[in-house]
């Protein structure tokens, strides 16, 4: 009763402004009776520290160093619990992340350089929720007395500058140095799967278009969720393909803040330019990119101090080389999934159809937009075609479907023609998807020799029938499908088992008929037969309506839907935005929103008003709530219909506003 009372009583006090949101703080775990001692892993640097403790809780406590020289705007200084088991660690208690006699830390973007760290305390607060009027809990961090002790450490740019240079050295002898001891020594970065953790998401390997055009399309093997090693996360020089030159450019800035730095001719590439001279920089680290295993991870920190323990190696090169053994078996892992998605059972599959579309994914892989490329078969397997017309739909240099391409936008593109009949050098009749690429020096369009003809090259004098004449290509080219995804292929898309049939429909949102708002179209795929929900008004560009118009909904042909129904595709099927006029006058102690329809139009119309206090409000002779409401005209009307927000308390009218819709 007495807690009850009292909350009543705080909870009056906020509302007075008598109390700021934030209540009386619950520390979980005093941290500062216990002991700690910080002993870096891969001593220098600064990524992962061993925190030797009795305190029995890893989330109660931080280890912040607030004067570091690695910090950066907008990142907490620190090395905390990154709550993940890694897969090359000996571990007394798993479900808490305890090792032998303590705790793996992980800095995060910004990282302590040692010397004297500030212990962090967490704890449990309340605040008030005014819309919902109840308390939520949240939790933070704040300081406490203690000081805790490390040795000085560095990252690893500052660590390659002190052993690779000297001030004796030119701007780019200091560079080429850098540059040698990475090439050496830096490693590609290596997923873990963890095969007892299935990815429900990417079940099957999948390829994915590339955001670099000179790329292509990439495997990924993301079956299983990732696993981590303490081993690559400890090691300063796990450098991808952009990476690698970056920390060229982080050296460049050190050495000469006013150098300038361009981008190379391929994404792994960097140009440095001092006093008017230029070298290119580029590569990536070493090893391969192809995942392991978590029971193919050596258990390597034990964290007991026996002969084999690394938590106690400081060698850099044992570091790389450790690294760099597990490539074979990364290879071995994946050599059954490769097989599926680019070996021999890939280009059986593609040389069975002559040439398909396939689905696969589109990087950024976490953001998961799928989309289309296309494979025709060669002479040595197959070629994913880039720059080229297919179908009447151009597929660009990063070797994924455009829509809305047009010849006229790229008048020298290749083209792939279906059902090609002619003979090979060594006699062979072939009948399948030609891939013809433009030759400017003669003016027309030619199947690669190597590819199509030969199996290599030497300059040989292809048939007529892998040439096309500008009269020819001018012929084939068309733009018919622009506007629509393939209706049938393979599925390379990690979702669907490999080589599995896709049957595909396009939903084309349009700006019902070059009405004001919601100019142009958009298309979006979906499987035929499959239950989709209508996207938002944000398909146009863009996504707000002028002022003075309200997006209404989308028209089918069984009515308005509201975004966010479910429709079942049968076909290839076409939306149409809904657009009212809508006016909103204040008047007297109430809203009036007049919502005039567009001449012609009939069904149902849906407005919405927000308010950020929603009390005592009415629509029409009906209790608003805050958040989305629904005035459901009736059927057939045209001209204007009226709905009036009232409020017994004037003052609260103004934060009452309608908003378009949807609500997403």
């Amino acid at each position: 009763m007495k807690k009850h009372l009292m909350s009543l009583v705080l909870a009056f006090l906020l509302l007075c402004g008598a109390l700021p949101a934030s209540l009386a703080e619950e520390e979980i775990v005093d941290v500062t009776q216990y002991t700690y001692e910080i002993i870096p892993v891969l001593s220098p640097f600064c990524y992962c520290v061993y925190v030797r403790t009795d305190n029995p809780d890893p989330l109660s406590f931080r280890l912040l160093d607030p004067d570091s020289a690695y910090g950066r705007t907008g990142f907490d200084t620190l090395w905390k619990q990154n709550t993940t088991r890694y897969a090359d660690v000996r571990y007394e208690d798993p479900t808490r992340y305890r090792v032998k006699d303590g705790y793996v830390f992980e800095g995060y973007y910004a990282y302590p350089d040692g010397g004297e760290l500030i212990l962090q305390q967490r704890y449990k607060g309340q605040y008030f929720d005014n819309t919902l009027k109840i308390y939520r809990d949240y939790y933070g961090y704040r300081n406490t007395n203690v000081r805790i002790s490390c040795p000085p450490l560095h990252n690893g740019l500052d660590a390659l500058i002190s052993r690779c240079t000297n001030s004796g050295m030119s701007f780019f002898e200091k560079l080429d140095a850098i540059y040698a001891t990475i090439s050496r020594i830096a490693i590609y970065p290596r997923n873990v799967l963890d095969t007892g953790d299935i990815n429900q998401d990417t079940p099957y390997p999948f390829l994915a278009s590339s955001p670099y055009a000179e790329l292509s399309l990439n495997e990924y093997y993301k079956m299983f969720n990732n696993g981590r090693m303490l081993l690559s996360a400890a090691y300063p020089y796990v450098l991808d393909s952009r990476g690698f030159p970056g920390i060229i450019e982080q050296a460049a800035r050190v050495f000469e803040p006013d150098c300038e730095i361009s981008a190379g001719q391929n994404h792994w590439e960097t140009v440095i330019t001092w006093n008017g001279e230029s070298r290119t920089y580029g590569g990536a680290g070493n090893g391969g990119r192809d995942p392991l295993y978590t029971d193919q991870v050596d258990e390597l920190f034990t964290f007991d101090g026996s002969a084999g323990d690394w938590s106690t190696q400081t060698d850099l090169e044992q570091y790389a080389d450790k690294l760099a053994s597990y490539a074979d078996l990364g290879e071995e892992a994946m050599r059954p999934y490769e097989d599926q998605i680019k070996g021999d059972t890939f280009t059986r599959t593609i040389r069975a159809t002559g040439g398909t579309w396939i689905r696969v994914a589109q990087e950024p892989i976490g953001w998961r937009k799928d989309t289309f490329a296309y494979v025709v078969p060669t002479i040595q397997g197959t070629r994913i075609v880039s720059d080229a017309w297919v179908d009447g739909r151009y597929i660009g240099r990063h070797e994924i479907f455009e829509a809305g391409a047009t010849p006229a936008d790229h008048p020298t593109a290749g083209i792939v023609v279906h059902n090609v009949r002619y003979r090979d050098k060594s006699g062979n009749e072939r009948v399948q998807d030609v891939l013809y690429k433009y030759a400017a020096n003669r003016d027309r369009w030619e199947a690669n020799e190597a590819e199509f003809y030969a199996g290599s090259y030497g300059g040989n004098t292809l048939p007529d029938e892998l040439i096309l004449t500008r009269a020819e290509y001018n012929a084939l080219c068309s733009d018919a499908n622009t506007l629509r995804f393939p209706e049938t292929g393979l599925c390379y898309d990690g979702r669907n088992e490999p080589g599995s049939r896709f049957h595909c429909v396009t939903i084309t949102y349009a700006g019902n008929n070059g009405r004001p708002a919601g100019e142009g179209t958009k298309i979006v795929w979906a499987d035929l037969g499959s239950a989709v929900p209508l996207e938002s008004s944000s398909v146009f560009q863009p996504p707000e309506s002028p002022a003075g118009l309200l997006f209404a909904g989308w028209e089918l042909g069984d009515g308005i839907h509201r975004p966010g129904d479910e429709i079942t595709v049968t076909g290839d099927m076409t939306v149409r935005a809904v657009w009212s006029r809508i006016s909103v006058t204040r008047a007297g102690d109430g809203l009036r929103v007049e919502v005039n329809c567009d001449e012609g139009f009939s069904g149902t119309l849906y407005c919405a008003w927000y308010s950020a206090a929603c009390v005592n409000l009415r629509i029409d002779s009906e209790p608003l709530a805050a958040g989305l409401n629904e005035f459901v005209f009736p059927a057939d009307v045209s001209g204007a219909a009226v709905v009036t927000v009232m409020a017994t308390d004037s003052s609260l009218v103004p934060l009452c506003r309608p908003v378009h819709l949807p609500l997403s």
